[in-house]
């Protein structure tokens, strides 16, 4: 890499996107409000992803919350991607979903995993677990963090199934812990874990992710130097191609929109 590229920090690597086989998680942004309130306000979505999404959110409100996240310079207490999916007709990209890492401890080195896809066709032809590959990645490798949590509404069950075939380890049960407006009532949340010396041991990941990624994202234990990572390893070309691919891909969705409304 050239030199200057040896002060990037932690919070410069944050800021780049992540790029996989067929899915890429760039840092959530006001350039995405438009589709984040259509998913926000779809009931089947948040019944999924965040239960206590019950009012309605406008495209400024959500527009108007990223901008003061983004303000939040080295922080690092949350990072909110969106996932883009490759399209195999187009040289665009489309969006598909969300992936968090919330409650960043640096001191206990902790995080929580938070994953919501959209398209329930993408939930099962492996792209949710591209996507959260991407993410353990950055969490074990990047921040070093000692162990990933994740919460798992009780009725949802295929989403507890694959979050136990990723590696974490159900440790708990939190009885009629949190409520549910849409059915008036308390329900159940999983709890599951995964330390880190489990990561590098998941003889699972390292095969799955060979296949999806590319990579064994399971091999570096370490990283010494934040930017000798090889997938944030982007040069200036690499990033000018991105944003291109990028511009493209919100200009066929506002075209998209314009002629559904059109219609």
């Amino acid at each position: 890499m050239h030199q200057h590229d040896k002060t990037i920090t932690l919070q410069g690597i944050a800021d780049l996107p992540i790029v996989g086989q067929r899915v890429m998680l760039k840092k959530a942004s006001p350039d995405d409000a438009e589709f984040l309130s259509k998913w926000y306000n779809t009931k089947a979505f948040r019944r999924l992803f965040r239960l206590s999404h019950t009012r309605p959110f406008s495209v400024d409100s959500i527009a108007e919350g990223l901008v003061q996240k983004n303000n939040l310079l080295n922080t690092l207490r949350q990072i909110e991607w969106t996932v883009w999916r490759k399209q195999k007709t187009s040289d665009t990209l489309l969006p598909i979903g969300l992936v968090n890492l919330v409650d960043i401890n640096q001191i206990h080195k902790t995080a929580e995993l938070q994953i919501g896809i959209v398209s329930p066709d993408d939930r099962v032809a492996g792209i949710a677990v591209e996507a959260s590959f991407l993410a353990m990645e950055f969490a074990f490798k990047v921040l070093t963090l000692f162990k990933l949590h994740t919460f798992v509404y009780g009725f949802n069950h295929h989403s507890q199934k694959s979050t136990v075939s990723l590696g974490f380890t159900q440790e708990g049960i939190l009885r009629e812990q949190y409520w549910d407006p849409y059915e008036q009532k308390h329900i159940d949340l999983y709890f599951n874990g995964l330390l880190s010396r489990e990561f590098w041991k998941n003889e699972r990941i390292a095969k799955l992710s060979s296949r999806l990624l590319g990579r064994d994202i399971t091999l570096q234990k370490s990283v010494s130097q934040l930017p000798s990572v090889k997938m944030y390893s982007h040069n200036r070309q690499q990033l000018s191609e991105i944003k291109v691919l990028l511009s493209k891909s919100f200009s066929d969705q506002k075209q998209k929109k314009r002629e559904t409304t059109n219609q």
